[in-house]
């Protein structure tokens, strides 16, 4: 009999725990065994069956009553989705907990988006089996004492694959949340550090919900002046300000049915917040200038990379407004934190760009993949996209390896200034780039010989300006001095300064 590594159960729960009767479906026998074992051990009385259909008759049979339904997600007769849509139909206050080695993104989200108590992958810990079972069965204790509502319609799946990528513990407790919330009007609030796949979770999570088939209009309040993004949100009428030659519909009344994500909410203007909070309040907008207030659709999601309790405290952020669109909160990892999934990351990244760059072959090395897990990753899941696509620019055919992945991360600027060149945008990009460049000006000392901080600022652009158009131009020199507004010559001694990178390269172009 196979026995699982399981730890003391009289370690400390989230919620006071439960013991009732278990129904058990596993179509591996020493699986069941163990499983059941430790069940057992944790003061429940377990019923376990190998497969779906003969569990399901024993569930419509049985003289007592069943607290939860523990099944494996792939049987040989049915699926977890089918097991799960039976179960609600005929028994929707009965918990399910999937344990699966057949987990992915989307399979999660589903079960947790149809109603799916808990998801656990194999290898399963015999600690969190019991701890999830018993807050189960305690939750269907406390739900029986309410009035019972009808199971919400199935709505339909738009696979995100291509949104997310991972498969670490914390990946897939995202994915869970993801499920959770996709198929409700609650706005979320999705937190996380910059660059690590915000904007994704709120389109995974509009594509899995019931406006799937709407607009998805996203807006980045940190990179907007305060006159622009008022009309950008809100809209104008003809002659509000100058320059409104036209009447314009705002991001949220384009929207209608559909989704408005706002990006870096927390450095929306203070005095926005007050006009967006009444906005969601009365679900009407007027646009600026003008005096009809005009319904509104919309499901509103939004995220940001500050502590928003923190610029509460400091009086820069609505406390009210706060709770009006943190519904539902979500956290999105750090790649520090989800390192096991670089590898499958990076796979990713490489087939993709193979692909964008016509690439016949194209791959990396373990020892590059075992190099990359190393580096501290500041700028998260875009800073490691950025080093995949340089990476490949440099190797193209030949495949990634430690030499050239060191050279990537190097040339992105990550060694420099970890990470503020990835993923930042506008005024954020530019403050941090300014600070970084006055900490070394000032290190160098007085008397220092070398060039003053402005001229070491643009030097810094224009090295940033070459790499870029080089890449969109394919190394076109005329075209990146008419670009640069520079001789050819000018560009030429600029070049020669960035060394080995464009050493060699054909300069008739």
């Amino acid at each position: 009999m196979t026995t699982l590594s399981v730890p003391p159960l009289a370690e400390p729960f989230s919620v006071p725990l439960a013991t009732g009767r278990v129904l058990l479906i596993e179509d591996r026998g020493e699986l069941a065994e163990a499983y059941a074992a430790e069940l057992r051990r944790a003061g429940h009385a377990v019923e376990a069956h190998g497969a779906a259909r003969p569990a399901l008759a024993a569930l419509r049979a049985a003289r007592a009553d069943f607290d939860c339904l523990v099944t494996d997600y792939m049987l040989p007769d049915l699926n977890g989705l089918e097991i799960l849509r039976i179960v609600q139909q005929e028994r929707p206050d009965l918990p399910i907990v999937f344990v699966t080695g057949h987990g992915d993104m989307q399979t999660t989200i589903e079960a947790m988006k149809h109603g799916a108590f808990d998801y656990l992958e194999k290898p399963v810990r015999g600690a969190d089996l019991c701890k999830v079972v018993g807050e189960a069965v305690a939750r269907r204790r406390a739900a029986a004492k309410r009035v019972r509502t009808e199971a919400p319609a199935a709505g339909r799946v738009v696979p995100a694959r291509e949104l997310l990528v991972g498969r670490s513990a914390a990946m897939v407790e995202l994915f869970k949340n993801i499920g959770r919330v996709a198929a409700q009007e609650t706005p979320v609030l999705i937190s996380g550090p910059t660059g690590s796949g915000k904007e994704l979770v709120a389109r995974a999570i509009h594509q899995n919900g019931p406006r799937a088939k709407a607009a998805f209009l996203a807006i980045n309040c940190a990179a907007i002046p305060e006159a622009l993004l008022e009309g950008e949100l809100f809209g104008h009428e003809k002659g509000a300000f100058t320059g409104a030659d036209t009447k314009r519909r705002g991001l949220l009344e384009t929207a209608a049915g559909g989704t408005v994500f706002l990006d870096e909410i927390g450095d929306m203007p203070r005095a926005l917040q007050a006009k967006l909070l009444r906005v969601l309040q009365e679900k009407r907008v007027r646009r600026v200038g003008g005096e009809e207030e005009i319904p509104l659709d919309v499901r509103v999601m939004s995220a940001t990379h500050q502590e928003l309790p923190a610029r509460i405290r400091a009086g820069e952020f609505r406390e009210d407004l706060y709770h009006r669109l943190a519904g539902y909160e979500i956290v999105v990892p750090a790649l520090a934190a989800r390192l096991d999934d670089l590898p499958l990351l990076a796979h990713y990244f490489v087939e993709r760009y193979a692909a964008e760059f016509g690439l016949r072959t194209a791959g990396i090395d373990a020892e590059a993949l075992a190099w990359l897990r190393t580096k501290p990753w500041p700028g998260n899941i875009r800073q490691l996209q950025n080093v995949i696509r340089r990476a490949l620019t440099r190797t193209r055919n030949h495949g990634i390896d430690v030499a050239a992945a060191e050279a990537a991360y190097a040339d992105a600027g990550a060694a420099r200034t970890e990470g503020a060149w990835v993923g930042e945008d506008g005024p954020a990009l530019l403050a941090r780039w300014v600070d970084d460049g006055l900490a070394r000006w000032e290190a160098r000392g007085p008397g220092a010989a070398g060039a003053g901080l402005r001229e070491d600022l643009v030097e810094q652009l224009d090295d940033a300006l070459i790499r870029a158009l080089w890449r969109r131009t394919g190394g076109n020199r005329s075209r990146i001095a008419e670009l640069m507004g520079v001789t050819r010559l000018t560009l030429r001694r600029k070049m020669a300064k960035l060394g080995a990178d464009f050493a060699g390269e054909d300069e008739g172009a």
